[in-house]
């Protein structure tokens, strides 16, 4: 009793002192090198806490490299809120003649509520 009574404080006190934000991105990958290694990128938004993110959502992009992404997440205390940013591993690399996997991170900086972004068109060649 005296267990559940403890567990039950501290998921309050947890949730009292927390800031949940939910975000809501899209935009579509963009590779003039080779538009085909745009289908079927997995896109991740993650939160960055400093050694260890968390996951928030997950999608794959379309034929054509649209995709739309959304998740939750919370960080402790009122002040501070997630860091959210999208994670996105793609061959869209002429060097190693679109072979090699590439990784791509940007930063999400929603502006107005609810917190929804068009990233509009991520060209990968650009990186």
């Amino acid at each position: 009793m005296l267990t559940t009574l403890l567990l039950a404080t501290l998921l309050l006190h947890h949730t009292a002192y927390s800031r949940n934000e939910c975000y809501l991105v899209y935009g579509t990958l963009m590779c003039e090198g080779k538009p085909d290694t745009v289908a079927n990128v997995v896109v991740d938004l993650k939160d960055d806490d400093g050694l260890i993110d968390d996951h928030l959502g997950r999608t794959k992009t379309s034929v054509n490299g649209s995709f739309s992404v959304s998740g939750c997440g919370y960080d402790p205390l009122p002040f501070n809120a997630p860091d959210p940013y999208l994670k996105i591993m793609h061959k869209c690399d002429s060097a190693s003649n679109y072979t090699n996997t590439r990784k791509f991170e940007i930063a999400v900086f929603p502006v107005a509520l609810p917190k929804v972004q068009n990233l509009g068109k991520i060209f990968l060649d650009d990186e």
